[in-house]
C-alpha cells in the first residue's frame, strides 16, 4: 500500500516519514545543541512530533493538543501530553523553561493571537519561538502585531524569531 517511497500511509492520507523536518527545526540540527526542552502546540496526528523526537537531541517535549484521539501515542518517556486547550497547557509549563515553542494549533487571528503571549514567556533568551502556516492571514496577522519583519525568519510556512 505505500505507493511513494518512505512515506507512511496513515488515516487514508500519505503523511511525511520522520526523517522530514521542518525549517523551524532545521534551526537544532548539527550545531551542537543537547538536551533540548521545547513544546508543540498542535500535535494532531502526531507526524511532526515524531519528526523531532527522532531528529533532535530532545531531553524533553511538552505535547499539547485540545484533543490526543488522533494522535499516536509514542512510547518515548521524553514526551509529555496535554490534553487541554492552548491556553490552559499553558499554566503547567514554566516561564523560561523552553529552549523552543513551535505553535501549530488553531489557526485563527484571534486564537493566535493571543498564544503568542502566553508561550513566548515560556521561551528562554535565546531560544527560539515560531510556528507553522504562515500562510494563513490569521497566522500572519497576528504575527505580525508582535513582532517586525526584520526579526521573523521565515522558510516554508514555518515562521519563527529568536528570542
Amino acid at each position: 500500500m505505500n505507493k511513494i517511497k518512505n512515506w507512511v500511509y496513515h488515516n487514508r492520507n500519505y503523511v511525511l516519514p520522520h526523517t522530514f523536518i521542518r525549517p523551524f527545526f532545521r534551526n537544532f540540527i548539527d550545531k551542537g545543541y543537547k538536551n533540548l526542552v521545547g513544546a508543540e502546540v498542535g500535535i494532531e496526528y502526531g507526524t511532526n512530533l515524531n519528526s523531532i523526537i527522532h531528529n533532535l537531541p530532545i531531553k524533553r517535549i511538552h505535547a499539547i493538543d485540545i484533543d490526543l484521539s488522533k494522535c499516536k501515542r509514542f512510547d518515548d518517556l521524553r514526551i509529555k501530553f496535554y490534553e487541554f486547550d492552548s491556553f490552559t497547557a499553558s499554566n503547567f509549563i514554566d516561564n523560561n523553561s523552553l529552549d523552543f515553542c513551535y505553535i501549530d494549533s488553531d489557526h485563527s487571528y484571534k486564537h493566535v493571537v493571543k498564544e503568542i503571549p502566553l508561550y513566548l514567556d515560556k521561551v528562554k533568551l535565546g531560544g527560539f519561538f515560531g510556528g507553522h502556516d504562515w500562510n494563513h492571514k490569521g497566522v500572519a496577522k497576528a504575527v505580525l502585531e508582535h513582532f517586525s519583519i526584520d526579526e521573523l525568519y521565515l522558510g516554508g510556512v514555518d515562521w519563527w524569531i529568536v528570542k
